[in-house]
């Protein structure tokens, strides 16, 4: 949401931002994230998005984080035509997956830092740009990329609240180009993030086994600089 969270680890969602977010509180969690992007009557775009991970705690002052991701893009059934007027349906899609990594550390009695790798893969299959004769494949695309990041926190406590600032930058999206056959080769989105977030939550109160804050709300501040020649925005 506003194109945040560099430096929010408090949501799964956020590891897209900056895989040091892989790492957050213990625990294991699963998301699943659907997206129309094009809600029109006569034609959809689906975004779908799963991912499955969580942290540990490896000693008093060290934590790991893992997380695995899996997204597709689905352009759907697209009807084509070779010079003798047949009809060729193709399906196109898009299609990634990553494996994230992240340590969190407590540098001394105040300060957290987290650092996070991840590395994905990306590979489609679209229509072919020509149709001359049988036989009629498809475009096919592959790619590998890399991103890398960190974030540092400050928790601290006022008057029973809890009080989390954090600074983050993550390099998304670099080392790697997509091959088309026929095509030649694109590269991948490089985008700088930079992000600043505070959390408050409220007083604790017991909710049958566990204990929860009765208020809780994060406020995030990022800039994302598109390396490609695109503008960079804020949010």
């Amino acid at each position: 949401m506003g194109f945040t969270g560099a430096a929010d680890n408090s949501d799964p969602a956020n590891i897209w931002f900056n895989p040091a977010n892989a790492v957050g509180a213990t625990g294991v969690y699963a998301e699943y994230a659907f997206w129309d992007l094009v809600p029109f009557p006569t034609f959809e775009l689906p975004l779908e998005r799963w991912a499955l991970g969580g942290s540990f705690r490896l000693s008093n002052s060290v934590d790991m984080g893992v997380s695995t991701t899996f997204g597709e893009l689905d352009y759907g059934t697209t009807y084509a035509y070779d010079t003798m007027g047949n009809i060729i349906p193709f399906e196109s899609w898009e299609r990634y997956a990553s494996l994230a990594l992240a340590v969190a550390t407590r540098v001394d009695k105040r300060v957290d830092l987290r650092l996070g790798a991840a590395f994905k893969r990306v590979w489609a299959e679209y229509a072919p740009p020509s149709f001359v004769q049988p036989p009629y494949s498809v475009v096919e695309g592959d790619g590998i990329a890399c991103d890398v990041g960190t974030a540092v926190a400050v928790p601290t406590e006022l008057s029973g609240w809890a009080v989390t600032p954090a600074l983050g930058f993550a390099y998304v999206n670099f080392g790697g180009e997509i091959d088309c056959e026929d095509r030649g080769f694109d590269p991948f989105p490089a985008r700088l993030h930079y992000g600043a977030s505070i959390r408050v939550d409220g007083p604790d109160f017991a909710l049958g086994p566990a204990r929860v804050p009765l208020l809780s709300f994060v406020q995030n501040v990022d800039v994302v600089d598109r390396l490609h020649g695109d503008s960079y925005s804020w949010g």
